[in-house]
């Protein structure tokens, strides 16, 4: 757990927005979970692929509320994760 994170954690409900092949996995390009905030944005990734376990084989950013975070990155409150999957291109 991130040493920032001192709140206690309460269950939310956020909208989670998937992309590229990720849509393949779910019916919806977004959809609504219920995560503990806060949270390191680690802990979040771990806890949709425990309730996502498609999700395992598939690599990912997240980024929360329009802003790609790194794992160590707390999350208080989110009204929006997109997993982003790698994009080719230049």
């Amino acid at each position: 757990m991130d040493p920032e994170i001192k709140e206690t954690k309460q269950p939310t409900a956020i909208t989670v927005a998937v992309f590229g092949p990720l849509t393949d996995i779910f019916t919806e390009n977004r959809f609504r979970a219920v995560v503990a905030l806060p949270a390191a944005a680690a802990d979040l990734r771990t806890e949709l692929i425990r309730q996502f376990p498609e999700l395992t084989d598939h690599r990912f950013q997240m980024a929360v509320d329009d802003i790609i975070v790194g794992p160590e990155t707390a999350v208080h409150v989110a009204e929006e994760i997109a997993l982003l999957p790698a994009f080719a291109g230049g």
